[in-house]
């Protein structure tokens, strides 16, 4: 009784500060707090697969993966073509170190939207995993080319671009040893 009271104290406090989103966004507050907060969100409204989402990468960012996937796996029950959750998805199992359903889960996301730049970086990742350096290259320059057109902030797209980089460098300096 004591936390569904908690949790609707919490919620209506939510509601009256930001009427137009109670959630939470990444950067205020620690990811431990946030998934709390979204926890208590989809205790009222579980069909909320924003909510879901957002509580599926504040647990993947704590390196949670099961629940993570758990999360992810409810959002593609009720919506199969999901992309956010079929690129986390492919996340978590490139970190479980499940390769052929983080390749098969990311090839799938990509389909959907085959411009996303950071899809093809997470397909890179595990291409390069799974010792393919020539697939892993095409795929993190494809990324750098599905960059140059995305719609994200300056700031984000130099930090992708960094990242996307230094995969293709390591790649290249691996090729150079071989």
């Amino acid at each position: 009784m004591r936390w569904l009271l908690l949790s609707f104290t919490t919620l209506l406090i939510l509601s009256t500060v930001h009427p137009v989103s109670a959630h939470i966004e990444k950067g205020n507050m620690p990811d431990s707090v946030a998934e709390m907060e979204y926890r208590i969100l989809l205790e009222f409204k579980p069909e909320d697969t924003k909510t879901r989402s957002l509580l599926g990468m504040a647990l993947l960012r704590q390196n949670k993966l099961k629940e993570a996937e758990q999360e992810f796996r409810t959002i593609l029950r009720q919506d199969p073509d999901n992309f956010n959750s079929l690129d986390a998805l492919g996340i978590i199992k490139t970190r479980q170190k499940e390769y052929d359903e983080a390749l098969s889960t990311l090839q799938a996301a990509i389909t959907i939207n085959p411009s996303d730049p950071m899809v093809f970086f997470h397909l890179g990742l595990v291409l390069e995993k799974v010792n393919n350096p020539p697939e892993a290259m095409v795929a993190l320059q494809t990324a750098l080319d599905n960059l140059k057109t995305s719609q994200t902030t300056p700031a984000v797209k130099k930090s992708q671009k960094q990242e996307i980089e230094q995969a293709l460098s390591r790649l290249q300096d691996k090729k150079t040893l071989d």
